[in-house]
């Protein structure tokens, strides 16, 4: 019986503290991520190995602790315990394994929202730096123009002066 709570302790204990936390759900500027953007880029690849490796591990541990428990009670027709250990061990397993892919899953996906968000963030920046080269040559251009102009201005008024002198 002492084993059972053992057991039972651990996995809720687990349960409860998580091995893999889910992460805060915001990008690098602060900005918070939508579920549905974390939906768009979930899968259920880590729930599904997390859950078929943790059932089975469970099953095991479940199984070889049934057998401890059985054979110290002592009871040869009976193997409730045994089977009752294996399958309360392979159930509960199965849940915390399970979740723990999920929040993997969950974690996975708002790090692509992340790489995406900050992706983006570059390539706007790219563009927003080719946009202000070309207002900056666009403004040397006309700087330049204005300079010819004011050039040939003045020679029109000298020469204007000196017609008017002659």
């Amino acid at each position: 019986m002492g084993s059972h709570l053992v057991v039972t302790a651990t996995m809720v204990g687990l349960l409860l503290t998580g091995c893999v936390k889910r992460i805060p759900a915001y990008d690098e500027a602060r900005r918070p991520i939508s579920q549905a953007e974390i939906n768009r880029y979930k899968t259920n690849k880590y729930f599904t190995l997390y859950l078929l490796g943790g059932t089975a591990v469970s099953f095991g541990a479940g199984f070889f602790l049934g057998t401890v428990i059985d054979r110290s009670l002592d009871e040869e027709k009976n193997n409730a315990a045994l089977w009752g250990t294996t399958a309360a061990g392979t159930v509960l397993g199965a849940v915390v394994f399970g979740i723990q892919g999920k929040n993997r899953d969950y974690n996975e996906a708002v790090e692509k929202v992340r790489e995406r968000r900050k992706q983006k963030a570059a390539e706007e920046l790219t563009r927003l730096k080719q946009k202000r080269q070309q207002i900056e040559a666009e403004k040397r251009r006309q700087e330049a123009l204005r300079r010819k102009l004011e050039a040939e201005k003045k020679a029109l008024e000298e020469k204007a002066k000196k017609k008017k002198n002659n």
